[in-house]
């Protein structure tokens, strides 16, 4: 969103105090942000226009008094509840009883600012978890920040620590003999040292590294303590870590630009200087150059979609452009016509999207492939919730049950079972307890049964687990189609049923023996005659040790 720029006049009372400011003259964007036309705005009050802001915690006349009144600029930051959105408020004075504001849409930055802070608790509990000691320390050698590990080495509470100079957290009255900070703060340059602490009775490897100003001036002193008593008892080789903490620096995060039109073509008026932070470039490597400088910086895909009519009087677009190093930076592009001093020029901004760019393709990709995998895969797979709901189903599982997607988005995987006593499906409220009991990461595999659409009896293997979606946990199973595995199973029982059916029922006696001659087993009536050859050779059988041959009979088995 374009900055919103009204210009006020202050209205006071007898005792100058100010008491509502009149708007003079907005642009289109301030009229947008409040939701009404330019000519309803210019020339009314403020407060007539906001007949609310009394009563917003903002005080909107007391806001500028200082900037109207004195002469110097004020800023703050303001959250415009009509919008839901962060604004930065800028507004100096621009003659007597005038000022002019600029709203500043920051609710990315606010938000980028949200992510930072999670990221520097995320930060915390990793420097927490860090075994060496980590300290923040100031050019005084007064203790600003100890981990985990340093408190627990001192064996004192942040409480104790603070203020102190960590000389004196040794019981100390001056600053100690060697000390990898002291030499530090006299060099700018990191050093490095080992000490024994007699206090203590240990040996650490000191790490002290300077923090510098733009000036070059030591700030702070990061230290990083290692006890390597079990090392340096054992002439063990040292390792060392370094621990580096970054310093947030606030600025404007967008490169402002104007130029101008000459003889058809564009050409650079005014480059804001952290373009050379962010592209590399210095402004005066811009400052009245051509189109053609600018365009041979352009990724030549985008080249091709760009428009250079500067038609309407706002213009948006993202394009790749060259960085010094010779990579090309995302880079979206708002620009505005504006008159200045009775001169037309075009007022915009740069600001530097790559990493979103590179997100946003990286994300797109992996949902893709995910995505893919879901949709391809050979087993059905259903997502659902913990009331068995069903929120996504793949075509396995469609061609499985035989029903649509939008039909299985209406029913609950309990509908999908057989409605039928004998089912060897869990109870409903079994189920429900499991899902519910289960934790993130367990799996489970178990047998049951699917009732498709044409009420086919399916029987099914089902892997499944829960897994978090947000702060909110469903159930994902994979839902393999086990029919015809089972149905040879059930055929192969049957078949093994009968054969030991006629095994056993048969009116001779069967035997089963080994190439050596030994009885490994037979039907009912072997087993009746002849018991004690079980397992013996065929000698022990009283039929085999005859010295004349046998009958069929001597086979047979009495007739009861």
């Amino acid at each position: 969103m374009p900055d919103s720029v009204a210009c006020f006049r202050i209205i006071v009372d007898d005792e100058g105090n100010p008491l509502d400011y009149i708007i003079g003259e907005v642009n289109q964007a301030f009229a947008k942000m409040l939701g009404k036309n330019k000519k309803d705005i210019e020339g009314k009050g403020v407060l007539e226009i906001l007949p609310g802001a009394p009563d917003i915690k903002l005080d909107w006349v007391g806001a500028f008094n200082e900037g109207v009144l004195e002469g110097k600029q004020v800023r703050f930051q303001y959250y415009l509840l009509p919008l839901k959105r962060w604004f930065e408020v800028t507004g100096y004075k621009e003659g007597p009883g005038f000022f002019i504001t600029i709203f500043r849409d920051i609710d990315h930055l606010k938000r980028v600012a949200e992510n930072l802070e999670k990221e520097k608790g995320l930060l915390e509990e990793m420097v927490n978890g860090v075994s060496d000691v980590l300290a923040l320390q100031y050019p005084d050698f007064t203790i600003g920040f100890y981990n985990q590990a340093g408190y627990e080495l001192l064996g004192m509470t942040p409480e104790e620590v603070k203020g102190k100079k960590c000389y004196e957290l040794l019981g100390r009255d001056r600053q100690c003999q060697k000390c990898a900070t002291r030499k530090a703060l006299e060099t700018g340059k990191r050093e490095q040292m080992e000490i024994y602490i007699p206090e203590k009775d240990i040996y650490l490897d000191c790490s002290s590294t300077p923090l510098l100003d733009r000036e070059g001036r030591v700030i702070r002193i990061i230290e990083q303590l290692r006890d390597i008593t079990p090392e340096k008892k054992q002439e063990m080789k040292l390792k060392e870590m370094e621990e580096r903490l970054s310093l947030l620096v606030m600025e404007t995060p967008s490169i402002v630009y104007s130029f101008k039109i000459v003889e058809g073509q564009p050409e650079i008026t005014y480059v804001s200087g952290n373009i050379e932070k962010i592209l590399g470039y210095t402004p005066e490597e811009l400052i009245n150059k051509g189109i053609d400088y600018w365009i041979s910086r352009l990724h030549p895909e985008d080249l091709k979609k760009l428009n250079f009519k500067f038609e309407g009087d706002f213009r948006s677009g993202e394009y790749r452009f060259k960085d010094r190093e010779g990579n090309y930076r995302w880079i979206s592009d708002q620009q505005r016509n504006v008159e200045f001093k009775n001169e037309s020029l075009v007022v915009g901004t740069w600001w530097d999207i790559t990493e979103w760019r590179e997100m946003e393709i990286a994300l797109r990709e992996r949902e893709e492939k995910y995505r893919a995998i879901f949709h391809q895969s050979v087993a059905g797979v259903y997502l659902h919730d913990l009331e068995g709901r069903i929120l996504e189903v793949n075509e396995e599982a469609c061609s499985q049950t035989g029903y649509s997607k939008e039909e299985l988005s209406k029913l609950t995987v309990f509908d999908l079972h057989p409605d039928r006593g004998n089912t060897i499906n869990l109870p409903r409220e079994k189920i429900s307890y499991l899902w519910n009991q289960w934790q993130p990461g367990e799996k489970y595999q178990l047998e049951g049964e699917h009732q498709g659409k044409d009420g086919r009896i399916i029987d099914i293997e089902i892997s499944t687990g829960p897994v978090c979606l947000g702060d909110k946990k469903y159930i994902l199973a994979l839902v393999q189609d086990i029919t015809r595995r089972k149905e040879i199973e059930r055929a192969l029982q049957e078949s093994e049923t009968k054969f030991r059916e006629l095994f056993n029922n048969a009116g001779d006696s069967i035997y089963i023996h080994d190439m050596a001659g030994n009885f490994l087993t037979s039907d009912r009536g072997g087993v009746d005659n002849h018991a004690p050859a079980l397992g013996k050779g065929l000698s022990h059988c009283p039929f085999f040790s005859r010295p004349c041959g046998h009958s069929r009979l001597d086979f047979k088995a009495p007739r009861v």
